[in-house]
């Protein structure tokens, strides 16, 4: 079998798109860099761009298309179906994700992330010890996210921390994009990261920090919330989403909350892309204080947790992920011609 793989443009997409083709390289899968010379194309990439993929090349249409997609809300709205609706079968990163595609009515394989542990360079690691102005004996809290995206919630996870730091023994370290206001600039032991860093640097915040906050009001996966983990880093975040496909009470601190239509002022944010009746969570934050104060006043309780999570993201390496791609090209390579090639 000859695969052409389309890698998306976004970053996190992206980034997860050649772990992807590392795991198919290492099954000895054949990945051509002509397209018409394969037998399967992967689109990763957002289904809205499916069906300018098919304009631009009409002889995809004789192809088997797989497209690689998650979906953050509770179902795809109509513009979301109507890319979707251009593939064979879909991959996607969780079970929630799959359950969200059902209504698309085209198999859903569930595909999980690669997770690999990076053992950052120590020049790495010296480079945002002073870029943090980092102090041993302090307790580190994070965020590695989009303060304009009104999914991440990141308003709700910085008014938690504001009430439960301490500004002798916390600091928050928010490596953002822009978009925050003065007031969170302001709160006291927030230390903000605009510039953009390399991956050994990213995964030196991991490193140098001690627990993720996500108040996100839903995720397809989580890629920041898995690379903490595999760092063995206590997570604190929203329980309900993709990333409970590996959180758990066992390895993180997952934070209760109410399921709720999207808020007016949420949605009219970004009213051209969530429907108005999406459902998603909001994060219980008196409880998310709660986790934030354990971490924070009994960081030695937390080790288990903190190991078990390393322990638990080792089931996504790349040697593990590999062998589920393979085994489901096997499966399109014996069954899944027929579709496409019956008259």
């Amino acid at each position: 079998m000859t695969i052409y793989y389309q890698l998306s443009q976004y970053i996190s997409h992206r980034k997860a798109g050649l772990q992807y083709l590392r795991c198919l390289i290492s099954r000895g899968v054949h990945v051509t860099q002509d397209p018409k010379q394969a037998e399967v194309v992967i689109l990763h990439d957002e289904p809205w761009t499916y069906q300018e993929y098919f304009r631009q090349n009409p002889w995809m249409k004789k192809k088997y298309v797989i497209g690689y997609a998650v979906w953050e809300g509770d179902r795809p709205p109509v513009w979301l179906r109507l890319g979707l609706e251009f593939t064979d079968e879909i991959w996607t990163a969780s079970r929630y994700c799959a359950e969200a595609f059902q209504p698309v009515n085209i198999p859903v394989f569930v595909i999980p992330h690669v997770v690999d542990e990076v053992c950052p360079d120590p020049r790495a690691i010296d480079t945002m010890r002073r870029r943090l102005g980092y102090q041993d004996g302090l307790t580190y809290f994070y965020a590695i996210t989009k303060p304009l995206d009104v999914r991440k919630n990141l308003a709700a996870a910085l008014r938690c921390y504001a009430r439960v730091a301490q500004p002798l023994r916390n600091r928050m370290i928010l490596k953002v994009n822009g978009g925050l206001t003065q007031s969170q600039v302001d709160i006291p032991g927030v230390v903000v990261v605009h510039e953009s860093l390399h991956e050994h640097e990213l995964w030196a915040i991991h490193r140098l920090c001690h627990v993720l906050i996500s108040a996100h009001c839903s995720e397809g996966w989580g890629l920041t919330m898995s690379e903490a983990m595999a760092a063995g880093r206590l997570v604190v975040a929203t329980g309900y989403g993709g990333n409970m496909e590996f959180m758990n009470e066992s390895n993180s601190l997952p934070c209760a909350f109410k399921l709720e239509t999207i808020h007016t002022e949420d949605f009219a944010r970004r009213p051209d892309y969530w429907p108005s009746d999406t459902q998603w969570a909001y994060v219980d934050e008196a409880d998310m204080e709660k986790h934030l104060r354990f971490a924070d006043r009994s960081w030695p309780e937390t080790l288990e947790r903190r190991e078990q999570a390393r322990i638990d993201m080792r089931q996504y390496s790349l040697t593990r992920v590999a062998p589920i791609l393979e085994k489901r090209l096997k499966e399109i390579e014996e069954f899944g011609y027929a579709k496409r090639n019956s008259p």
